[in-house]
């Protein structure tokens, strides 16, 4: 097959990482769409061709289109759009019954399309408003996530956006004094993760005051009579109708443990180099420990994408960050989100996810962590349902941890440069 994206069909390394900056055009309600949903989604495509045209004919601008979104590059900068129709979200919802009659339902598609569409922009409306009066948010909300992935805490296992709305809870909360630097805005997500009960507490982002206290307290005591019906993090905004819709799968109670391990560990650190009157050395800060894992898998560097994203603290000053954009009659959209690793770690977490959690650093790194979860240690009765990843001793299925490494290796062709066990089996 002819390779149509590349000269060579063997590359000695990945294009560097190009994210799209994601924004939602809202159409209005009209009688006039369709109440069929595939034509519907006809006419959202001939939206897209119809802008695609326009922008290139009147401002020479590159774009990409599909039937889900359009890509427009400008100035170096790849902006991909989506249209947003209403009525769409509620024909995903419509259905029938087994009498005939209609009714509304939701689904996994129509909760997606939701979130994305419909109540994050909400969130990052109402997050810009927490950045305009408080200027370190930004900042402070981005040293949490580079301190996260450091950890090998990956935005698969908790969220940027759920950092985002821990941090604004905390600046939205007028109790204690407002972090006026971006250092002391991460240092006290340290300190509340450290000490936060999240099996007991919702966390509350009342962006404009939106939610009462009565309303708080009333969903508080419902947390605590029937906490096994919410997500491991709960959290409230005036958004989402109290269903914590970034939680529901991610971070767990493992992770939200080993977070609160790790915010504890760092902490400590600070407080005993403060209190030795030394500088805090901040490279340990944001270097991981490797030593619990059961497996190390390392990485080629040269296919890893975000490779240039690494924290390199002796080199930092002669690292290129941002490239100025120079117009040339060659342009053509660079391939986006193209993320070699995380389309292996997607691939690895959907088919061995039961069995194993997968730690990685995404800004560059090019480590990452196995470890096995306690199922893998557990022996079951011969059944076909159990044969998958298993070997037979005995009378009994084994988990083969040989083969799942064995497996690891071939679906990471040309990503895998090696493995180090850690732990025996």
């Amino acid at each position: 097959m002819k390779n149509i994206v590349f000269a060579n069909d063997n590359l000695p390394s990945t294009p560097r990482f190009c994210a799209t900056v994601e924004s939602v055009l809202q159409l209005e309600h009209s009688s006039k769409w369709p109440n069929d949903l595939e034509a519907l989604r006809h006419y959202k495509t001939a939206f897209y061709l119809e802008i695609g045209r326009s922008l290139h004919k009147e401002h020479g601008l590159l774009t990409n289109i599909t039937t889900e979104f359009i890509d427009v590059f400008h100035e170096g900068v790849v902006f991909r759009y989506f249209l947003y129709i209403p009525k769409e979200l509620a024909l995903m919802k419509r259905t029938m019954t087994e009498s005939g009659l209609k009714c509304w339902k939701a689904s996994a598609q129509s909760d997606l399309v939701e979130r994305r569409l419909v109540i994050l922009p909400k969130i990052i409306g109402a997050l810009k408003g927490v950045q305009a009066v408080h200027p370190s948010f930004g900042p402070g909300c981005c040293l949490v996530k580079r301190w996260l992935r450091s950890q090998l805490i990956d935005d698969f296992l908790f969220p940027d956006i759920v950092v985002d709305l821990v941090n604004a809870a905390l600046f939205l909360n007028r109790s204690g004094e407002q972090s006026n630097t971006p250092q002391i805005a991460f240092f006290r997500f340290l300190k509340f993760f450290s000490d936060f009960d999240w099996e007991l507490q919702p966390i509350v982002a009342n962006f404009n005051d939106d939610i009462t206290n009565d309303e708080v307290a009333t969903i508080e005591a419902t947390l605590q009579q029937n906490r096994s019906a919410y997500p491991s993090l709960y959290i409230i905004t005036p958004y989402d109708r109290g269903l914590s819709v970034f939680t529901k799968k991610t971070p767990t109670r493992e992770v939200l443990f080993r977070v609160r391990q790790l915010a504890r560990e760092s902490l400590g650190f600070l407080r005993g180099s403060l209190d030795a009157g030394s500088s805090v050395n901040i490279q340990q800060l944001f270097t991981p420990n490797l030593e619990g894992y059961n497996v190390l898998m390392h990485l080629n560097p040269e296919m890893n994408s975000r490779r240039y994203e690494e924290l390199v603290f002796g080199q930092v000053e002669d690292r290129i960050v941002i490239e100025k954009y120079k117009k040339s009659e060659d342009d053509k959209i660079p391939i986006v989100n193209f993320d070699s690793v995380k389309k292996y770690l997607d691939t690895l977490r959907q088919n061995y996810g039961k069995y194993v959690t997968f730690f990685h650093n995404t800004h560059g790194g090019n480590v990452i962590g196995v470890l096995w979860n306690p199922i893998a240690y557990e022996k079951k009765d011969f059944k076909v349902s159990t044969v998958n990843a298993g070997k037979l001793v005995q009378d009994k299925i084994e988990f083969n941890f040989d083969a799942v490494l064995e497996d690891f290796h071939l679906l990471g062709k040309g990503i895998i440069s090696g493995f180090s066990r850690q732990t025996d089996p």
